[in-house]
């Protein structure tokens, strides 16, 4: 949940979309004013479109939301797909547009773990630990700029 000023926005996960009850959860936001009322659509905006970021999606978990100077957010979730961690970003306008893409940016996959801070400047570092040789773990990092673009590294990996 963020608060700026005035006004709230919030996401969660919740499985309306779920039509083959196979436990499939949507990330969904909502920007709401110091009244409690909703600004954007009825039922909130779905960060990723049906499904999850690919066809066959499993879950849209664990979101993490950054406020953004405009009066948006950029929010950061996981994505599994066949089994596999996937860490997604989207931006969201202060009218609650989709800015990246429809289907988000993919920021990392396959990671151990990964973490996110804001850049104060619409965009995010992030970080990430993979499983390396010999029982290694080894540290990357990298930057999702304003308008969506990994900035540090052509790789997934980072530097």
């Amino acid at each position: 949940m963020l608060f700026r000023s005035s006004e709230w926005i919030i996401g969660w996960q919740d499985y309306r979309l779920d039509v083959d009850y196979r436990g499939e959860m949507i990330l969904f936001t909502q920007k709401y004013n110091s009244n409690g009322e909703t600004l954007w659509q009825d039922g909130g905006v779905m960060v990723g479109p049906d499904g999850g970021n690919q066809n066959n999606a499993e879950d849209q978990i664990a979101p993490v939301m950054f406020p953004t100077n405009d009066g948006g957010v950029i929010c950061v979730y996981q994505n599994f797909m066949n089994g596999k961690v996937q860490y997604y970003g989207q931006r969201l306008s202060s009218d609650g547009e989709l800015l990246w893409n429809e289907r988000g940016i993919l920021i990392a996959e396959g990671v151990r773990s990964a973490g996110f801070c804001s850049d104060e400047n619409n965009g995010i570092y992030i970080s990430t630990t993979l499983h390396g040789q010999g029982g290694i773990n080894n540290i990357f990092i990298n930057h999702l700029n304003s308008g969506g673009e990994l900035c540090w590294s052509d790789s997934l990996e980072g530097i």
